[in-house]
């Protein structure tokens, strides 16, 4: 069955403002937090950008299991504000063996919407009998609604072709607060 799995963007590094006195003992300065975890430079960002960061969403259809396409139809995001997709990268352990095309679209499924009837996200599928162990990146779309999600909105993949001999597939796509 396919694992999902969500990794944050970049972590502020811990750090606290700090003076060494000449016993060379580490304190933090007077009137400052010792636990704060952003230094300016990051507090720049975050009032240049406000809290929008990335994160990626990985889904990974392991072994023989990427070689039956109702593995992949499932919704596997559901979006609790809005986002926008940064990129969607793919990798698969043994290429598709079938003579017809075969590849995988994200689609983005609006609430109530079922998830056959979504939208391409990718201008193009990834081709699924690509060269092993090899990663795409696919592109995405320039229609901007297409590619941005809002509250209840989810994402799927969706495949055409026959899976044949297909295994060990791992998808990442990146979203960004909005």
């Amino acid at each position: 069955m396919p694992e999902v799995t969500f990794t944050n963007g970049p972590s502020a590094k811990a750090s606290a403002p700090s003076i060494k006195p000449a016993d060379g003992n580490i304190q933090p300065q007077a009137g400052l937090l010792p636990f704060l975890p952003l230094d300016v430079a990051q507090l720049r960002v975050l009032k240049k950008d406000g809290l929008r960061h990335t994160f990626s969403v990985t889904v990974r259809i392991p072994g023989t299991d990427a070689a039956t396409a109702g593995n992949y139809f499932a919704l596997f995001f559901i979006a609790r504000r809005p986002y926008e997709i940064i990129s969607c990268k793919e990798r698969h352990e043994v290429a598709g063996s079938d003579g017809s095309p075969v590849t995988f679209q994200l689609n983005k499924v609006p609430n109530g919407t079922a998830p056959a009837s979504g939208t391409s996200i990718l201008t193009t599928g990834l081709s699924l009998k690509s060269t092993a162990d090899t990663l795409q990146a696919g592109t995405i779309t320039a229609v901007i609604a297409n590619r941005r999600l809002v509250d209840g909105d989810g994402l799927c993949l969706e495949t055409s072709g026959t899976l044949t001999a297909v295994a060990g597939v791992s998808i990442v796509v990146e979203l960004k607060a909005i």
